[in-house]
């Protein structure tokens, strides 16, 4: 090394000749690297959805939620578990060590919702299992604003126009709004007019759990030709949905 260092010392030129080469093919090579500015990056993290309609959060966390998380936690490689629980679902997101194959992970998820589904309760619906990746986020996020609008009006505005308007753009896969105000039906009882028909809020539940349901109608022959056909229920079948409900409970 000493021999080196004084040979280089004694006859520069060809170090730096040496020196300017290796830089020369450096400042090639960085120029020639291919940079992507949005790279497709998939992270080691699945989500599972569970399903039960019309369930307070206290009990889709005690019968579902805490069932699923005792089994998730058994996996290898887990590193967090993230769990939000609304009213009839509970949503949990698995993440992974880095490095963790996405298709191993979906795997074993999937595995371990699997085996204790005879645990969950019978009434849930088919869990929904599914890798969560990074391109899957929104690229692009707009604020809307309006003089004049309510909040009501300016979200119905969005969901109904806005949504339709972007979703027809080539390349546009999904469309959310964050924000705003949900619609939705209330329904108000009179505690003396359901005593009055002899009927409970139990009843009624059922007869709103039923009305906007499709299910399947069979099908209908034309000629030699068939068609599907599915039965809906609307909200005008409402008063009959509940007095058959009532009918039900009395015998």
């Amino acid at each position: 090394m000493n021999n080196l260092a004084t040979w280089s010392i004694r006859d520069p030129i060809p170090s730096l000749l040496l020196f300017t080469l290796l830089a020369l093919a450096g400042l090639w090579g960085f120029r020639k690297l291919s940079i992507q500015d949005l790279p497709d990056i998939t992270l080691p993290s699945v989500s599972v959805t569970l399903a039960r309609p019309g369930v307070a959060p206290a009990q889709m966390e005690t019968q579902v939620a805490r069932r699923v998380e005792d089994s998730l936690a058994t996996l290898g490689r887990l590193r967090h578990l993230q769990t939000l629980i609304t009213d009839g679902t509970v949503t949990i997101e698995a993440q992974f060590e880095i490095g963790t194959p996405i298709s191993d992970a979906l795997m074993d998820v999937k595995e371990a919702v699997d085996r204790i589904r005879s645990d969950l309760p019978r009434d849930l619906l088919e869990p929904a299992v599914s890798a969560e990746r990074v391109d899957g986020e929104a690229v692009l996020t707009y604020a809307v604003e309006q003089n004049g609008v309510d909040e009501t009006a300016l979200s119905w505005f969005v969901d109904d126009t806005i949504s339709k308007t972007l979703l027809r753009v080539p390349g546009v896969e999904r469309f959310e709004r964050m924000g705003g105000v949900t619609r939705e039906v209330q329904v108000l009882l009179d505690p003396a007019r359901l005593a009055a028909h002899d009927a409970t809020i139990a009843d009624v539940s059922h007869a709103l759990g039923n009305i906007q349901q499709q299910t399947s109608g069979g099908r209908v022959q034309f000629g030699l030709q068939e068609q599907a056909t599915r039965t809906i229920a609307t909200v005008n079948q409402a008063r009959g949905l509940l007095l058959q409900s009532k009918l039900k409970t009395a015998a």
